[in-house]
């Protein structure tokens, strides 16, 4: 119900540097926006957008041999996020970094349960949508291992994430393996290139590229992979303000 988002770390190094960025996966969007408050501390906001379908049946075959779509269930995520970032160069040359991510946030799911009944009279089999809402919490740490040398910028992280349901219409979720007021573990990991074109430092292009594990308790029950492409902008430096 929860599913990968995109690695998002700041990767600020100097005082008033800034970053907003977007990035883009197959069923969604994920946005950040940080700014740096000295040469190791930055503060950070993300938005997390995600609207995606899975199937659990087989189509019908109609009366007349035609085929229908099978049973679905669509979902429809957003969470934005707050948090603080705290990077520690690794050589004089500032050219190896280490850094911790930190935040919580506070969202919504809504899931639409499209269930084909028995073949009517017609042949048909009528439609029937069950819909659902929760609140979704997300607390995650980020360490995040950083090489920069310009206009080239390699991250490796892994995020861990404990995301929290609380149900508020509808029936009970754990026919779908989901239970309430239980807190879900998931661990996410990714390599991420980010390159700046020559004459515009103020740009960046992003490629990430990972995998997640999730459980509950001690049982770990998905895997899924992450890939991401996206752009992000240093506001700061683009306005001329940067150091």
């Amino acid at each position: 119900m929860y599913t990968p988002t995109a690695a998002q770390v700041p990767g600020l190094t100097e005082k008033n540097q800034s970053r907003l960025e977007t990035a883009f996966s197959g069923h969604g969007i994920d946005m950040m926006g940080a700014y740096a408050l000295t040469d190791r501390l930055a503060i950070e906001g993300s938005w997390y957008f995600r609207r995606e379908r899975q199937y659990h049946d087989s189509a019908y075959r109609l009366s007349d041999g035609r085929r229908d779509k099978p049973d679905s269930i669509r979902y429809l995520r957003t969470i934005p996020s707050v948090g603080l970032a705290y990077t520690v160069p690794l050589d004089e040359g500032r050219h190896f970094f280490l850094s911790t991510s930190a935040g919580y946030g506070r969202g919504r799911l809504k899931m639409s349960d499209r269930d084909m009944g028995d073949l009517d009279a017609s042949g048909l089999p009528p439609e029937r949508f069950s819909h659902y809402y929760a609140s979704l919490q997300r607390i995650y740490v980020q360490p995040a291992f950083l090489i920069h040398y310009e206009p080239l910028q390699v991250i490796t992280s892994m995020r861990w994430s404990g995301v929290r349901y609380g149900f508020r219409h509808g029936t009970s979720m754990e026919a779908y393996g989901v239970a309430p007021h239980r807190t879900y573990s998931f661990l996410e990991g990714a390599l991420t290139l980010r390159f700046s074109p020559p004459g515009a430092s103020w740009l960046a292009f992003e490629l990430q590229g990972g995998g997640a594990v999730a459980g509950s308790d001690v049982t770990f029950r998905y895997r899924g992979f992450i890939g991401n492409a996206g752009v992000s902008v240093d506001p700061v430096r683009l306005l001329g303000h940067g150091r």
